[in-house]
């Protein structure tokens, strides 16, 4: 598998910083297993999204110090 998207991802974050903003997470911490998917590449099913909202919880706690 090509780390194409890892750079992209960089230049990604590149700009968002520049415009003063930033990414709540990395996006190697957002591959599911294929369980957690519909017979689709890009919709979680309920336990995929379950998963993704925790981790989108925790990734808000952690940037604005709520833990």
């Amino acid at each position: 598998m090509s780390d194409d998207w890892k750079k992209s991802e960089a230049t990604f974050e590149d700009d968002l910083h520049a415009i003063g903003d930033e990414l709540l997470d990395q996006r190697s911490e957002l591959f599911y297993p294929r369980s957690d998917f519909f017979d689709t590449r890009l919709h979680l099913n309920a336990h995929g999204r379950e998963l993704r909202t925790d981790k989108l919880i925790e990734a808000l706690r952690e940037k604005l110090k709520l833990n």
